[in-house]
């Protein structure tokens, strides 16, 4: 059935009710109507909104869970519509590769830019508390579609967002991994050394898939 927006806006307030129907007619193009491109295209709609939620909620910080669930999903869409596209072989559509990838990137970067920007808040109600999250998914897009050299300007503003004491361990083995990798390919070895072996000591003991793709660096 169709999703009614008049029933969504009549319980759920502004601009929630527009995430909310955002995230059901996703639901729907990728699980009834087996569309990946227009699932991922939905989802974008849907990060836009939660956008106007992250701006209007002030000295709160709670919506970066669903941030963080949302930046995941619009990532993984973004992979399969452009596979899609690859195997669908429409050469007339003049489809670029990784379209749909770099036009995630675009979008995490508004969210990162609005969480970068909530320097007023206390560090324990910031949305600068986010930016890690979105930074390691920023990373995982740069490293497949080649464009390392757009990562340093998050790593600055990162450091200089001064909030590692906020940050949960998880993330922070991440952000150390890509960046040890990163260090690496600079040839920087001393600091990818330092990088990957706290990532590497830090994991979780039974994510054993985590170590052995650091091991393969470190």
């Amino acid at each position: 059935d169709d999703i009614n927006e008049s029933v969504i806006s009549r319980y759920v307030f502004a601009p929630f009710d527009d995430l909310l129907s955002a995230h059901l007619k996703c639901c729907r193009a990728l699980v009834v109507d087996n569309d990946p491109i227009e699932a991922f295209h939905l989802k974008c709609q849907g990060i836009q909104a939660l956008i106007k939620v992250l701006t209007q909620l002030k000295d709160e910080n709670w919506i970066l869970e669903v941030m963080y669930v949302s930046a995941v999903e619009l990532r993984q869409l973004a992979t399969v519509a452009d596979e899609y596209k690859r195997k669908s072989g429409d050469s007339s559509a003049h489809v670029k590769p990784d379209e749909c990838l770099e036009e995630c990137a675009s979008q995490l970067m508004a969210c990162f830019r609005v969480c970068a920007n909530d320097n007023r808040a206390a560090a324990e109600v910031s949305k600068r508390k986010g930016m890690i999250n979105l930074i390691n998914q920023l990373f995982k897009i740069y490293f497949k579609i080649n464009k390392l050299h757009l990562y340093k300007p998050l790593t600055r503003a990162l450091e200089n967002a001064n909030m590692k004491n906020e940050f949960s361990l998880a993330q922070t083995v991440t952000y150390n991994y890509f960046t040890g990798m990163k260090s690496l390919f600079d040839s920087d070895y001393k600091k990818a050394e330092e990088l990957l072996a706290f990532a590497f000591n830090k994991c979780h003991p039974e994510a054993h898939k985590n170590h052995r793709l650091i091991l393969i660096y470190l």
